[in-house]
């Protein structure tokens, strides 16, 4: 953790947002998240290398820092991530990555406790659409059918419009998990970003960087009898920009479809950068 080289997150000087939270017209410059808060709590810090790969995450929970995973990369591209637990430094879950002949991650072996270099308890396998977009995770435990299958579709400009989990895919009695329906803003995912989204997206948090780009999302979760237990509708306001068009403010107001009583639920979330130049 202490050799990763430590960016620090560029002070907003000025801030510019439109009436209607469109972003400044010119293109902004290549700059990277480092820090992503809700309500002014830490919830995701991003480090990276002096290439601009991803280094380092730590994951918070309440602001308190709960996991910090750490990013390897050899000349062919990202090698393993290792997961520790905050608390006593402990390693806790470590990932071994085969790729293909464009570098991309196609498949992750899971190793556990104690020493990590045994036989894995599951594998991940990821797969691509011609553009390079991930369209498929699905996770397998060894030695038993698949777990969860997650597919992904995009829109003509690369945004992600679904993500949708289903439980057990290879069984007659499969059922979905959840289902997310995107509604893509004005402003795409810099082209510049897709290897941090999918190093991202290997460890399931490629949605901090998404919901960056959205005007509204639908989420729907179903339980084994498929019956809905859940269902959200997200809407995102008030986006403010810097002078470089980065987002660095946006309120989430999340509506509790099945019980329309209960009140709206209102998210601060901020941004902060450095240069990628």
């Amino acid at each position: 953790m202490k050799k990763m080289l430590l960016f620090f997150s560029l002070s907003i000087l000025s801030l510019s947002c439109n009436d209607d939270g469109v972003a400044p017209s010119s293109e902004p410059k290549k700059t990277f998240v480092t820090r992503v808060s809700y309500n002014g709590l830490n919830e995701l810090e991003l480090f990276y290398d002096i290439k601009g790969k991803l280094s380092r995450v730590n994951y918070y929970n309440g602001g308190a820092l709960q996991t910090y995973t750490l990013y390897e990369y050899d000349e062919e591209g990202l090698k393993e991530t290792r997961r520790f637990v905050e608390d006593d430094h402990s390693l806790s879950l470590r990932r071994i990555f085969t790729r293909d002949n464009f570098g991309r991650v196609i498949k992750a072996a899971y190793y556990s406790p104690p020493d990590f270099l045994d036989e894995p308890f599951g594998h991940m396998v990821l797969e691509y659409n011609t553009s390079g977009q991930l369209i498929a995770r699905k996770y397998t435990p060894i030695d038993e059918p698949t777990f969860y299958r997650d597919d992904f579709t995009y829109d003509d400009k690369g945004n992600i419009i679904t993500d949708q989990r289903t439980f057990h895919p290879t069984d007659e009695e499969k059922s979905s998990g959840t289902k997310y329906e995107y509604t893509p803003g004005d402003r795409s995912i810099p082209a510049g970003w897709k290897d941090i989204l999918l190093a991202l997206e290997i460890s399931d948090l490629g949605d901090y960087l998404r919901t960056m780009f959205n005007s509204y999302a639908h989420q729907k979760t179903w339980n084994s009898d498929k019956v809905i237990v859940s269902e959200f509708s997200f809407e995102y306001s008030g986006k403010v920009f810097d002078d470089d068009g980065n987002l660095t403010y946006m309120v989430q107001t999340r509506k509790n479809m099945l019980k329309p009583e209960n009140p709206d639920t209102d998210t601060e979330i901020s941004y902060d950068y450095v240069d990628g130049n």
